[in-house]
């Protein structure tokens, strides 16, 4: 009797040297794509790059060093052909258990294909960090050893070799070639599917602080909420605000970039802020999904957030690693803060979602974002410092304490339930609609028109003319969508409204050929 387990995983070992694994690790050596894709982010925990590269390299620094003196052999390096995560997601395409649209499972599937078209044979599981942070920019001359004393003795000559403190093209040309043959231990999968993969990588971290959400990301690396989620996490602006969040369950090395993201995409679609892990399960299996629109909002609205907090969140940080405390600064923000504002960014690009919550929502549009953000965190403070926000409370055995009274602003931040948030909504609309004229006056912002665009019929009972090279009469026979636009006499660029009375039936072509100029009713 044979007995094999289906999908059981199985690795060959073997030794590679750090040469072969920089320019294996390199796009453009042999190939377009490097041999061995670093999916980053996706087939590996969180690259962490500013540990790594913070306090002039000393992670990376410590790394080589066990490189160098031969203690780097207890770590491995596991690498995954990329024609088996092919044939598992195509497997998976094909029994769609989680009922994904075709069109997503070939999305997923081209976005490998074109790695594998462009030379990439084997994709990283294990092993991201120490290749992308410590290897790749040593070779390539980024930073140097560290001081610890490396010292190699030519058995023939007895001459030495001193290595601390060198950068890679600082090594003479035996050095180079001691260091270039260093071999570390490869395990390359043999068999098994995209999940025992994950599942087995999940394993060997099992003893690290691991959450269920860590998990829950690196399991779904390959679906599009995922590829949402790492667009908005990975643009630099986007990032440098996130890491000055200052809740633990949103630092980068938990993943928690990515889990405010979650939270403030699902939030934008469902107006509600998700507490357990399903229901940010249930985008990723896309039993729900976000539009890309509103991925492209919330990174719009992070950006514009950042833009006008810069002058007092300190961004920058020195050679050392350590940030540069400049007057009035802060270091940190407050999540809440934050994400006060996303939402309420997204309530004034879609006040009438809110209309059954009771809150009244402003018809504005933002004409100067740095201003009014600083207009919101002006309002944020004023709202959290009201006398009458408190009131005394007295426990069982008659200690005197402080609660927040119900629906004032403290007390709508301190938990995450539709009601609170929606107070939140509320009392900040309120304070924005008192400052109306004030926000007018310093044009600040404009009232949205209001007027819904009446039909193409409307418009043409209202004033039956064409207007294009000349003004002529139409049958109501020839008023066809195909044929004409609705044009507007004075445009909306210039300050002209969706009222009927300054709209006109215009001929398609010319509509788009006078784009935001006004119409001369009379040529």
């Amino acid at each position: 009797m044979n007995l094999v387990i289906d999908k059981a995983v199985k690795f060959a070992i073997r030794e590679i040297s750090l040469r072969d694994l920089y320019e294996a690790t390199t796009p453009g050596v042999e190939t377009t794509e490097a041999q061995f894709g670093i999916k980053s982010g996706y087939l590996q925990r969180e690259l962490q790059k500013s540990e790594w590269c913070s306090k002039n390299h000393t992670k990376s620094q410590e790394y080589l060093y066990t490189v160098m003196i031969g203690s780097a052999i207890l770590d491995h390096f596991v690498i995954v052909p990329i024609k088996f995560v092919l044939k598992s997601l195509k497997e998976k395409a094909l029994i769609n258990t989680q009922g994904l649209p075709k069109e997503t499972w070939k999305e997923i599937i081209e976005d490998v294909e074109e790695d594998q078209k462009n030379g990439t044979e084997y994709y990283i599981i294990d092993g991201q960090n120490r290749c992308l942070n410590a290897i790749k920019p040593f070779f390539e001359n980024k930073f140097p050893l560290g001081q610890k004393l490396i010292r190699a003795i030519d058995t023939n000559t007895k001459g030495s070799f001193e290595f601390s403190g060198k950068k890679y093209n600082e090594f003479t040309d035996e050095m180079k070639e001691y260091f270039d043959n260093i071999t570390l231990n490869l395990y390359e999968a043999e068999s098994g599917d995209i999940d025992s993969y994950i599942d087995s990588l999940i394993a060997k971290n099992e003893g690290l602080p691991w959450t269920d959400w860590m998990k829950t990301l690196t399991r779904q690396w390959w679906t599009k909420y995922h590829k949402q989620i790492k667009e908005i996490t990975e643009d630099k602006e986007v990032f440098d605000l996130l890491k000055l969040v200052n809740n633990k369950s949103y630092e980068l090395e938990s993943n928690g970039h990515e889990l405010i993201i979650s939270e403030l995409l699902i939030w934008m679609d469902k107006q509600f802020q998700p507490d357990n892990l399903s229901t940010h399960i249930d985008y990723f299996e896309g039993k729900c999904s976000v539009s890309q629109s509103n991925v492209n909002k919330l990174k719009s609205y992070i950006r514009e957030f950042k833009n006008g907090y810069k002058q007092i969140l300190d961004f920058d940080v020195n050679n050392s690693g350590k940030k540069t405390k400049g007057k009035n600064k802060r270091s940190t923000l407050s999540n809440v803060e934050f994400r006060n504002y996303i939402m309420l960014r997204f309530a004034l690009d879609h006040p009438t979602k809110f209309d059954d919550h009771g809150i009244d929502v402003p018809f504005w549009n933002i004409q100067h974002q740095v201003e009014f953000v600083n207009q919101y965190r002006l309002i944020n403070e004023s709202l959290l410092v009201v006398d009458d926000t408190n009131y005394d409370f007295f426990t069982v055995s008659g200690k005197k304490d402080k609660r927040a009274k119900p629906l004032s602003f403290v007390w709508a931040n301190g938990m995450s339930e539709k009601t609170r948030i929606f107070q939140r909504l509320k009392l900040l609309c309120q304070k924005f609609k008192a400052k109306e004229e004030e926000l007018k006056n310093q044009n600040i912002i404009v009232e949205k028109d209001d007027n819904k665009m009446p039909s193409l019929g409307a418009v043409y009972e209202n004033n039956p003319i064409v207007i294009q090279k000349g003004n002529s009469k139409l049958r109501a026979t020839e008023i066809i969508p195909k044929r004409f636009d609705r044009g507007h006499i004075k445009s909306k660029n210039n300050g002209g409204t969706n009222n009927i009375d300054n709209l006109v039936v215009q001929d398609k072509k010319h509509n788009r050929s006078t784009k935001d100029k006004n119409l001369d009713l009379n040529p």
